[in-house]
């Protein structure tokens, strides 16, 4: 499996379920840049047609609800884009973007995707306990018990993608921004959650309209 068609894993799943944690790990931008992008193309590189189609629709909605036209590339560009080389799939993204008047274009690949075992070593506790004591009257205090806590190996998914703005007048990238998501369980609510976490990080960098 190369690495397009092992999007099927990354973003596909990013951002799933209530175990699964994001973060953008890095962002570059170039302050010189005119910004607030109305009508950007959406393009994921994935040899799996349902991940592209996925990942693009849930973005353009994102981006859409941010005040933004938002074409998705899959429609126009259907096919394993991994079986494209690097000229090719340039000349078919600038013919697309020149056809529907693009300003911008962003595009999400996959960097890496892992899983790490870790092991938790064990725990030592001492937990209080109420106890009811006689004396003088009754009285509640406490002991002291030891608990120990067995250790154990546990595994971690890391998914790591690089999500890239193109000004469509210049070619050049505008912004750039690596993530990291932690346990990624399901499609949709991965993605959809990946794209708010974008999607609000390009508004607050004036790539975005104002709103």
């Amino acid at each position: 499996m190369n690495r397009f068609a092992v999007l099927i894993s990354g973003l596909a799943l990013l951002l799933g379920g209530c175990a699964s944690q994001t973060e953008l790990t890095s962002v570059a931008l170039d302050r010189e840049a005119r910004g607030h992008y109305g009508r950007i193309l959406v393009l994921s590189i994935s040899g799996d047609q349902l991940v592209r189609k996925t990942v693009e629709d849930q973005i353009g909605v994102t981006l859409a609800r941010a005040g933004v036209t938002a074409v998705v590339a899959y429609p126009a560009l259907p096919g394993e884009l991994d079986s494209l080389g690097k000229q090719a799939l340039r000349q078919q993204a600038e013919a697309l973007v020149l056809a529907e008047n693009a300003e911008a274009v962003l595009v999400a690949s996959l960097i890496r995707d892992e899983v790490r075992e870790e092991y938790v070593a064990p725990q030592i506790n001492q937990v209080a306990t109420p106890a009811l004591h006689p004396g003088f009257g009754p009285y509640v205090g406490y002991h002291y018990d030891t608990v120990v806590t067995p250790g154990y190996f546990t595994s971690q998914r890391e998914v790591f993608v690089q999500t890239s703005l193109f000004d469509v007048e210049t070619g050049q990238a505008v912004w750039r921004a690596q993530s990291r998501t932690l346990n990624p369980v399901d499609l949709n609510d991965s993605v959809a959650e990946f794209s708010k976490v974008l999607v609000h990080r390009l508004q607050d960098d004036g790539m975005l309209p104002a709103h």
